[in-house]
This record gives structure tokens, C-alpha cells and sequence, in this order.
């Protein structure tokens, strides 16, 4: 008889916000280090500013709203929801997967993109419940994406697309 043992991520996702003054990762030598020091500058100013001020997580969301260079987050107080272990950066995920983490914690982290004051919201879903469901939502989206292309069938007119490019007759 075998035996096989169902593998599932067991651990919680961790959920925080942040705020990114990112860099132009294609930089080198002399323009990269000046690139970090121009971010680490903007990135100290906002977290004096967070510091002097409420010190909460709305205080938190409004600085992002307004300062991050992350426009996938910003725009909901740079939050980062049901982080899963090794899906960021590891300077990122050491930070936010710290078992000395409280919630509340806010900390400047610099990785390859520049640099995140982050604020650490506390733990959220557990893994392998975030991960079904991105993959039955994934495959939801590949079921619609196919019922479209069936429903609605395309055509090329190749002429027509070489006139649009510039091509003549």
C-alpha cells in the first residue's frame, strides 16, 4: 500500500501597506547609488512626516495615496493583501514573514527597487486557501476569455492591417 500525504501551505499570509520611492533598476554604478540616495532622501521625509504626525494606519494610507511610486497599490493606501512566502522580494519577505512582527510596525526596507516604508497590518488567510482560490479564479478567467473567443469568432483582414501600418498598394 502507498501512502501519499497531501503537501498544503499551512502558514498565514501577511498583510501590509507601503509606500514605494522606487528606482530606475536599469541604472549602474554611480547613477544607481545616487538613484537609492534621492529615494532613501523622499522615503526619510515621509516617514518623519508619518512620525510626527497620528501614527496610524489611516495617517498610513493617506501618506501612500499621495507619495508611492507603486500605482497598483496607492490608489487603496498601498495595501498588499494575503501575501504568500517568497512572492516579493526577499528583503520584503523577511520583513514582513519576521516573527518578531507586530501589528502596527512601520520600517523603511530597501530592495532592488528602491526603497518601502511599510506598515505591517498582522496576519491574514491562510496559504493554500489564497492559493486555491487565485487558481480557481485563474481558471474562471481562462473558461470566460475561451466562451468569448467562441462566442465572438475574430477575422484578419491582412490588407487592412498592412494599409493601417503604413504599407501601400
Amino acid at each position: 500500500m502507498i501512502e501519499k500525504s497531501v503537501d498544503y501551505d499551512k502558514y498565514n499570509t501577511q498583510t501590509v501597506h507601503h509606500i514605494l520611492f522606487q528606482i530606475d533598476e536599469d541604472l549602474e554604478d554611480d547613477a544607481l547609488e545616487k538613484a537609492y540616495k534621492e529615494a532613501k532622501k523622499k522615503a526619510d521625509k515621509v516617514l518623519e512626516e508619518y512620525n510626527n504626525g497620528e501614527k496610524t494606519l489611516d495617517a498610513f494610507k493617506k501618506l501612500a495615496e499621495e507619495h508611492s511610486d507603486d500605482t497598483g497599490s496607492a490608489e487603496e493606501g498601498g495595501l498588499i493583501k494575503n501575501t504568500l512566502k517568497d512572492s516579493t522580494v526577499e528583503e520584503f519577505d523577511a520583513w514582513i514573514y519576521d516573527e518578531a512582527r507586530q501589528e502596527g510596525d512601520v520600517e523603511l526596507v530597501k530592495t532592488e527597487y528602491g526603497y518601502h516604508i511599510i506598515y505591517y497590518v498582522g496576519e491574514g488567510e491562510i496559504a493554500w486557501k489564497v492559493t486555491a482560490d487565485t487558481a480557481l479564479k485563474n481558471e474562471e478567467y481562462q473558461n470566460h476569455l475561451e466562451d468569448l473567443e467562441e462566442t465572438y469568432k475574430l477575422t484578419y483582414d491582412r490588407d487592412a492591417i498592412y494599409k493601417a501600418l503604413g504599407g501601400k498598394n
